[in-house]
């Protein structure tokens, strides 16, 4: 007579154990308090995506399997300049973060992180390297080489140019009027060389 009375046989459905409760709470509550979130797999990794200083930036979460009695691990891609980050792009610096608990909210904490990057908006390395100043300087270095000198008692200097910003040693030969024994000379891309003088036999 069960299909009069209806079935009696119990839900296959587990019941969710209390951490499993907070932890839908804690990624209910991400979704509440923070736009363009994504979920990359249920449970354990989200992404909120936002745009600070001209830029998109990412917050990857990733929710350990005690989450949330361990706190949350989250990184910014792509990996930025900021007292927040190092340099793996872990968020390191967000007091929500560090100071997670069972009852902390997810939900807030992620926005705050938003809410920092947009305050004080990270730089990219590409921008660091931009602006970091480019000079030629003059390295100190005894490279070995072969002048090419005819007959013998010949005097010559010979100049070597070293350029940081190449992978190759240029060298030049001068006469001794033009480079006297110590002096420095300059190639034509206006770098300082160093000269030194061989006395052959």
């Amino acid at each position: 007579m069960d299909w009069f009375f209806g079935s009696s046989k119990p839900s296959m459905v587990p019941a969710l154990t209390p951490l499993q409760l907070q932890r839908s709470r804690q990624i209910e509550s991400l979704r509440i308090y923070n736009q363009n979130v994504t979920e990359i797999q249920r449970d354990v990794e989200y992404r909120v995506q936002f745009n600070t200083g001209g830029s998109a930036l990412t917050l990857i979460i990733t929710l350990p399997p005690q989450f949330p009695e361990d706190r949350p691990i989250v990184k910014v891609s792509p990996i930025v300049h900021h007292a927040w980050v190092n340099d793996t792009g872990a968020v390191i610096g967000s007091h929500g973060i560090n100071n997670f608990m069972l009852h902390s909210d997810l939900g807030k904490m992620i926005r705050g992180i938003v809410e920092e990057f947009q305050l004080h908006p990270p730089s990219s390395y590409s921008q660091q390297q931009h602006n970091l100043p480019h000079h030629n300087s003059v390295i100190s270095s005894k490279p070995t080489y072969t002048p090419h000198l005819s007959g013998t008692g010949s005097k010559q200097s010979t100049a070597i140019d070293y350029s940081p910003y190449h992978s190759t040693i240029t060298s030049h030969t001068y006469s001794t009027s033009q480079a006297p024994v110590g002096s420095s000379m300059y190639n034509n891309n206006g770098v300082q060389v160093n000269v030194c003088t061989c006395i052959y036999e």
